[in-house]
């Protein structure tokens, strides 16, 4: 690991199998094992790399082998800085549910304070780190925690930077093998290359010893971790999906897994709350009744949505919200399909420019190939006009968000 390059042979991850799949509404949380794109901004082939939407950090596999990708060249103009502090001090960053980060193509970390853009003048951000390490964010109930391409793993105190000082982080880990963290109530989760699953206990490193980990499982099939409300799911290379009872592994004993599906068209799994919701490559999306596979019988699942266009989901609260590869924005009703008709789906929007989406409790964030970043007001589309949204950002160093959704 630790910052190696990609090929042309290197696959596009982000928590799914696939085509045009992705499990995280960032640029750079959770790993796959075959063919990707990233919210339909990215895609590998036999040519190389290539952007139809413009460029982004993310994780990467090569047949099962998980590769990180640490930088790549972003066509990003001047950075926006936006640092807070009074009197010398660094301001404290309270973190709210719908609270969004971004992550910039630098390594700057920054969080929202809520506050809408006023023509071209976006200054809602406090900037929280400057680390150009930095290759995943992912936020949970409280708090913001960053991936470094060495493998580190830091967890947000708040603090704002003063100036370029940026000492608000605490170190959770630093070991190489780790290649995806995923945020939920308050605690993370990692994934290792060699597919096992560790959960913070919560402490910080003593120097260079880190030991406040728990392991959950030692699976190399496992391609993508998804954190909900107080447990975590994980996806493995054939499909199947698996969530945690919450017990530790007794040495190479790690049995506690309930298995929830076994499909090989799963691709990606995205989970909110203490429900999951998983994208077949055909497009499909279900949502885990939370009944455990019976053998090979996994019947726990209600299919919401058939639509092939479907390229990346995000669950919050108790919906999920989908992004189709022409930048529509939807969000779920809860309505199961009936047959062949899945009409439980309400539109958000319709900008092409949309390559990325992240649900919180009750709204979602979309970021746009420009970088701009932009919250739902929750008002659906009315024919062609979409006008539900508050614009938060305009920086084209934006390269990723992630939301803080109360768990």
């Amino acid at each position: 690991m630790g910052g190696k390059g990609i090929t042309a042979a290197d696959h596009v991850v982000l928590g799914g199998r696939g085509r045009n799949r992705v499990e995280r509404p960032t640029y750079g949380v959770g790993v796959v094992r075959s063919w990707r794109r990233i919210g339909a901004v990215c895609d590998f082939d036999a040519n190389g790399f290539h952007r139809p939407k413009g460029d982004l950090r993310g994780m990467f596999t090569v047949s099962g082998k998980i590769r990180r990708f640490a930088a790549a060249a972003f066509s990003a103009a001047t950075l926006l800085a936006v640092t807070l502090g009074v009197q010398g001090q660094p301001a404290q960053a309270a973190v709210a549910a719908n609270t969004v980060f971004q992550l910039h193509n630098d390594g700057s970390i920054w969080q929202s304070t809520g506050a809408a853009c006023n023509g071209n003048s976006c200054g809602g951000w406090i900037e929280l780190d400057n680390n150009p390490a930095a290759v995943a964010i992912s936020a949970g109930a409280g708090t913001v925690f960053q991936l470094h391409n060495d493998g580190s793993i830091w967890r947000s105190t708040g603090a704002a930077c003063n100036g370029n000082s940026c000492g608000g982080w605490t170190e959770l880990d630093n070991n190489p093998a780790a290649v995806a963290i995923s945020a939920g109530a308050g605690t993370v989760f990692q994934l290792h290359n060699d597919g096992s699953i560790w959960r913070s206990t919560g402490a910080a490193c003593n120097g260079n010893s880190c030991g406040g980990w728990t392991k959950l499982d030692n699976n190399p099939a496992a391609v993508a971790i998804s954190a909900g409300a107080g447990t975590v799911f994980q996806l493995h290379n054939d499909g199947s999906i698996w969530r945690s009872t919450g017990a530790a592994c007794n040495g190479n004993s790690c049995g506690g897994w309930t298995q929830l599906d076994n499909n090989p068209a799963a691709t990606a799994i995205s989970a909110g709350g203490s429900t999951v919701y998983q994208l077949h490559n055909t497009g499909a999306i279900w949502r885990s009744t939370g009944a455990a596979c019976n053998g090979a019988s996994c019947g726990g699942w209600t299919q919401l949505d058939n639509n092939p266009a479907a390229t990346a989901i995000s669950a919050g609260g108790s919906t999920v919200y989908q992004l189709h590869n022409t930048g529509a924005i939807w969000r779920s009703t809860g309505a199961a399909c009936n047959g062949a008709s899945c009409g439980g789906w309400t539109q958000l929007d319709n900008n092409p420019a949309a390559v990325a989406i992240a649900a919180s409790q009750n709204t979602v964030f979309q970021l746009h190939n420009d970088g701009s970043i932009w919250r739902s007001t929750g008002a659906a589309c009315n024919g062609s006009s979409c006008g539900g949204w508050t614009k938060l950002d305009n920086n084209p160093a934006a390269v990723a968000i992630a939301v803080a959704n109360g768990g």
